[in-house]
């Protein structure tokens, strides 16, 4: 029986990748906040000394899977930022449970890529040029993995991962900020590439059964893209239609900003005004 090791096991990932790989015949562990059982053990990955007293604690693995990070969004511990506690949980992975397992899947982002002027589908060879600091270290975490000293790894890039419960990511593409009850048509209607949680839970259990080898890249999405305008037949509410055209001014006016500030601002633009579309290489 092969082990499996996931990191951040009781999340909204991690929860249905366990759930597949255990029925898959693996032998699974898990690391997140809390004792759930005795294969899934507690530890601060932020915290050096409680990762190393974790890494006694498991056995050997064939593959470690790790989805633990702070998400997009989500408010960092005190005295960090997003871009602090993403790699500080990964450098604290990697150097613990490196000589664990000789094979990783690391759960990266689309966010890697920047999404200012991509008009075509984007490859994993597409210059890389992320706008928020949720990008930068998902982006530097995946330098981290690749230059480690795990003999195979896989990075997955994922478009945005939803199920029924886990919506956040498409609302932000239906919803006005701040209006939760106002849905945006927006015209011409934009395609979007989202990863429902089946196509990603079927996408690592594929490379588990392959193996994992040597270092591959890949994008993770849905087959199909979703247009705005289906999306907004997910929820209910009331519609505004918002022309693309008739918002050009305010992004022209971006270049007038300090640099760094217009760019964050003409990606946030783009991705929610233009379509944002990812070619899958597995």
């Amino acid at each position: 029986m092969q082990r499996v090791l996931i990191t951040g096991i009781n999340g909204f990932i991690g929860q249905a990748l366990s759930q597949a790989i255990r029925a898959n015949g693996y032998e699974v562990w898990g690391i997140d906040t809390s004792d759930l059982d005795r294969h899934v053990i507690g530890a601060n990955l932020l915290d050096r000394n409680e990762v190393s007293e974790v890494s006694n604690k498991i056995p050997q693995c064939s593959v470690l899977i790790h989805t633990a990070a702070l998400a997009h969004g989500q408010k960092p511990p005190n005295g960090e930022t997003v871009l602090t506690t993403n790699i500080r949980i990964t450098d604290n992975v990697l150097e613990f449970f490196g000589n664990h397992t000789t094979s990783i899947i690391f759960l990266s982002s689309v966010a890697v890529y920047g999404e200012e002027n991509r008009n075509k589908p984007v490859v994993v060879g597409d210059t890389l040029r992320p706008s928020t600091d949720y990008g930068k270290s998902k982006l530097i975490c995946e330098e981290h993995v690749l230059g480690s000293d795990i003999k195979n790894c896989t990075i997955l890039r994922l478009a945005p991962v939803y199920d029924q419960k886990h919506m956040l990511d498409i609302r932000k593409r239906v919803f006005l900020p701040g209006l939760p009850s106002i849905k945006m048509i927006i015209k011409p209607s934009p395609q979007y590439s989202l990863t429902s949680i089946d196509t990603l839970v079927k996408s690592v259990t594929s490379i588990l059964s392959l193996k994992p080898d040597k270092q591959n890249i890949y994008n993770i999405s849905d087959s199909e893209t979703y247009n705005q305008r289906e999306l907004t037949t997910w929820f209910s509410g009331r519609e505004v239609t918002f022309h693309v055209i008739l918002t050009k001014p305010f992004y022209w006016l971006t270049y007038l900003l300090p640099k760094k500030f217009g760019y964050q601002i003409r990606c946030f633009y783009w991705k929610l005004f233009r379509s944002n579309v990812y070619e899958v290489n597995f």
